[in-house]
Parts: C-alpha cells; sequence; structure tokens
C-alpha cells in the first residue's frame, strides 16, 4: 500500500456515534461538526427504537451516547457530559477539561481530519512522540514534506534531540532544500519524489513490545496549508503504515 491508499481506508472506516433522546438541533450540529474531523457520524435515536444498538431501553437508556466501530459497540457514556464537553471545548484544544470516555476513544483510535491546517497533524505527532518517550526505546520515522520545515520547528528539533538521548532511534525525511547541520543525532533521509513532498507522515514502533503508532496525512490541492489524513494507535491499521515506512524509506 502506499500513503494514498493508507487515506482512502482510514476515510473507509468511518463510526457512528448514537444518541439515545431528545437533542435540539443546535446541539445536535455542535456534537456533529465536532465528531466529523474524528470521521465519526452522529446519528439520535428514540430508546426502543430504529435499528442501532440502542434498541433495548434496559441497556440504553435515554440520555446515553454508544460508540460503535462496525456494528460492534466500543464505548458509552453520558449524553449530558458529552454535550458539556463539546460546548465547554469545542474546538478539542482545551488542557483543562478532561474528555469524556468517548471522545478519548473516538480520538484515539483512527483521527481523520479533512481540510484541517496544521494543528491536527502537530496533535497527532506529539502523541506519537509522547508514546515513544514513555518507552524510551524504538524507532521513530517522521516526514515533513520539507528538511526546511524542520529547520523551523524549534520543538520538533528539541524533541528529536531528547527521544535520541534516552534511546528512540530517530529518522527524518524530506526533499533537501536546505543542509541541515552534520551533527544532529538522528538520521536524516533526504528524498525528493512526489510522495514525499506531498505527505506529512510519523510513524513509531516500539522494539520491546512491537506497538505502533502512525500518522498520515496529505496536502490539499491549491495554494493553502491544508490537508486530509488520519493518525491512529489502533495496532491493526497503525503497523501496516509502519512496515510500509520502514521497508519503502528507511532503507535508502
Amino acid at each position: 500500500m502506499t500513503f494514498d491508499e493508507f487515506l482512502r481506508a482510514a476515510r473507509a472506516h468511518r463510526r457512528t456515534l448514537t444518541l439515545y433522546g431528545d437533542v435540539p438541533d443546535s446541539t445536535l450540529a455542535d456534537l456533529r461538526r465536532f465528531f466529523d474531523a474524528m470521521n465519526v457520524r452522529v446519528e439520535v435515536t428514540a430508546p426502543g427504537q430504529g435499528s442501532g444498538p440502542g434498541a433495548d431501553t434496559d441497556t440504553y437508556p435515554a440520555g446515553t451516547a454508544v460508540l460503535t466501530s462496525d456494528e460492534r459497540v466500543v464505548e458509552t457514556g453520558s449524553l449530558a457530559d458529552l454535550v458539556d464537553y463539546v460546548e465547554v471545548d469545542p474546538s478539542l484544544s482545551s488542557a483543562d477539561t478532561e474528555p469524556p470516555a468517548i471522545v478519548e476513544v473516538a480520538d484515539a483510535s483512527v483521527t481523520a481530519f479533512a481540510e484541517e491546517r496544521r494543528r491536527r497533524l502537530v496533535r497527532g505527532s506529539q502523541v506519537i512522540e509522547e508514546l515513544a518517550w514513555q518507552n524510551r526505546s524504538g524507532r521513530l520515522h517522521a516526514g515533513f514534506q520539507t528538511l526546511s520545515r524542520l529547520t523551523s520547528f524549534r520543538r520538533t528539533r528539541e524533541v528529536f534531540r531528547r527521544l535520541a538521548e534516552v534511546g528512540v532511534d530517530v529518522h527524518v525525511y524530506g526533499v533537501p532544500d536546505v543542509d541541515l547541520p552534520e551533527d544532529v543525532p538522528y538520521t536524516v533521509h533526504p528524498r525528493d519524489d512526489p510522495e514525499t513532498r506531498r505527505h506529512w507522515f510519523v510513524a513509531y514502533r516500539c522494539e520491546e513490545t512491537d506497538e505502533c503508532a502512525a500518522l498520515v496525512a496529505r496536502l490539499l490541492d491549491g495554494d493553502g496549508d491544508e490537508y486530509e489524513g488520519f493518525w491512529t494507535l489502533d495496532q491493526d491499521r497503525a503497523r501496516p503504515v509502519v512496515d510500509y515506512v520502514e521497508e519503502t524509506y528507511a532503507n535508502d
């Protein structure tokens, strides 16, 4: 598979959040905007009606939110708590509000985003970098389209340096539009091909546990700074991305 094929697969993996009870139209619109960025469809079902997982009112009473994937329930929670969180934190950017479990699960499995600026790319990258930091081992691959992005991302340079110091094998990829210092503590792979120019990716594998995490995003057509993509901690989805990067990029 290629990066674009991984993106198509993630786009097709659309989950459903079913809300049981009365939901005002304005609140429903807010919830749909919020979860659309996570590739989650939001539906409303009256308890005891419809074909969704809430047909059993004893299991899912009014006021319940249920997240499903391929008709399998992956998380349940309070609809009121979910609404309160979205109203407080509609941009998913607050560090002061603890997210409900449904949000954490939806955001950590396969987070797909379309026409977003680099905010979500940075968020996903940071989650994967934190995983590498916690494990203090393994190999981290990062491609930012061009190597000059690394020179402008001071925080990223410092994170990569610290990861390398604690034992993570860091590899960086990009079009060689600048000369990086020779003494950087990570391996630089200059690449100039259409896939590298078009995609932003971060892929990590822990040596001890084989735990994987991955982010893939594609720059959209036009002069803007908008992407479509996903990041995931789901092993069945992250591991093929890591395998592809190691087989296609790391051996250069």
